[in-house]
């Protein structure tokens, strides 16, 4: 039998600890895999324009050649980083995911990065790189545990929860129309995460909370319009858009014409209309 190859072949492997000034000024990319954990702090890293929020014992597989940049996101951080090539290794359920880490996992962190700040010992290469392995394969695993759960519950869905979850949404969505508004602000007024509530909207609603927003920001606008002697101005202004053009532009985009002519015309138009009144 020949001799088995190693599962990753790593490439650098280091532990750092930083200040609240921790910032990469020049984003760049790696030829191979790079594991990216916080041991304490927070660290916004932004992967192809993507930002993951990274607390304690949270970390994230950044994919070969992906243009990525951390910086620090709140109390000072102590992180580590491993680029690798995978050898053997199934990868695919952790690349690109914020993963907190499982306490049966804590201790093999915590080894990781004594073992890098103190002086090397006998087989210090052999070990790290055991360490690595054993937290990626773990990893993978508590991700595909995670993904089985989620497939396991959806048959089970509570339609009348959804539908009360996405009422209660749109209602707070309506109550602050006329400023900007985050996904992850309101999944926070209903109490769940961003991510969740998305799924929810496409599965419930039947279109995302992007497109829900605007088409409640654009039914006021239009009782505006109609009911109102306000400037078209103040109308997008007091529906969320600090730029005029843009309003007019997505207005146009919803409606079919500029909202001057829909004032004009009393809200007759000949376009294909998609928001109700």
């Amino acid at each position: 039998m020949g001799r088995r190859l190693p599962a990753i072949e790593i490439q650098h492997l280091a532990y750092k600890e930083a200040g609240r000034e921790y910032f990469t000024h020049h984003p760049h990319r790696h030829k191979g895999y790079q594991w990216y954990c916080v041991v304490y702090g927070k660290v916004t890293t932004t992967v192809d324009g993507h930002d993951y929020q990274l607390g304690p014992r949270d970390s994230v597989l950044i994919a070969p050649g992906a243009l990525r940049a951390p910086r620090c996101g709140g109390p000072a951080p102590g992180y580590l980083y491993v680029v690798f090539q995978n050898r053997t290794l199934r990868l695919g359920a952790l690349t690109g995911r914020v993963m907190a880490m499982p306490e049966e996992l804590a201790a093999d962190l915590h080894a990781l990065v004594a073992e890098m700040r103190e002086s090397p010992g006998a087989n210090a290469g052999e070990l790290t790189e055991a360490l690595v392995v054993r937290l990626l394969i773990g990893l993978c695993r508590s991700a595909a545990a995670q993904g089985k759960a989620s497939r396991a519950e959806a048959p089970a869905l509570n339609i009348g929860y959804h539908q009360e979850l996405v009422a209660r949404a749109e209602a707070y969505m309506r109550s602050n129309l006329h400023r900007r508004l985050s996904r992850g602000e309101v999944a926070a007024a209903v109490h769940v995460s961003a991510p969740h509530l998305a799924r929810i909207f496409r599965t419930t609603a039947g279109r995302g909370m992007v497109e829900t927003l605007t088409s409640l920001r654009m039914a006021q606008a239009k009782h505006m319009l109609l009911e109102s002697s306000m400037s078209i101005a103040q109308i997008a202004r007091d529906v969320g858009y600090d730029s005029f053009s843009h309003f007019c532009a997505v207005f146009r985009g919803a409606v079919g014409i500029r909202p001057s002519d829909y004032r004009r015309a009393s809200g007759h138009t000949w376009a294909k209309d998609p928001v109700a009144h």
